[in-house]
């Protein structure tokens, strides 16, 4: 797996990078998915109409890995907003993702992950890798730090992001 330092929305709409959003399984009554805390938060902000697209998602599909054409996706954590994840709420997202990192459709993307559940679900990243790596993952992905985010991220001492590709990852060009 690679591991990068950086801002999740630092790669929404750049090429050739999918971001993967975190969300849990819940709907409001209007239809729209419950996105309020971490990432998901951040998304309902930045993505006009997301609540809207995962609601109907969530409603025709279940709670399962989405990707857009729009250089986003989600990676789903949980059932309910309420409940904190837990190892087995996330054994299928990445089975999944591997699955479509794998189709020639996605051969050319690279998915960002900010590390699932381990912001506002509170669990550790050493409980969570493994998962990831037993999916296959590994295969998909190696182990860097993204420079040029770490001079602005000196509080950071590890990497808090996984990106996903076929082929070898190039790191970011700044702005």
């Amino acid at each position: 797996m690679k591991e990068i330092l950086g801002e999740l929305f630092d790669y929404y709409g750049r090429e050739p990078y999918i971001i993967l959003i975190t969300v849990n399984g819940n709907l409001r009554s209007n239809g729209k998915a419950i996105m309020s805390k971490g990432c998901a938060a951040e998304a309902r902000l930045k993505i006009p109409g997301i609540e809207r697209l995962l609601g109907a998602h969530l409603q025709k599909f279940g709670n399962r890995l989405m990707v857009t054409e729009n250089g986003y996706g989600t990676f789903p954590v949980k059932i309910n907003w309420w409940e904190k994840p837990t190892s087995r709420s996330l054994c299928n997202p990445p089975a999944n993702l591997a699955k479509m990192a794998a189709h020639k459709k996605f051969a050319d993307k690279i998915f960002i992950l900010p590390r699932p559940g381990c912001g506002v679900g509170k669990l550790q990243w050493s409980e969570v890798k493994p998962l990831l790596e037993a999916c296959q993952l590994r295969t998909l992905c190696g182990l860097f730090q993204n420079r040029s985010c770490e001079d602005n991220m000196s509080n950071l001492r590890t990497p808090q992001m996984v990106a996903c590709r076929t082929r070898p990852i190039r790191e970011p060009q700044t702005h």
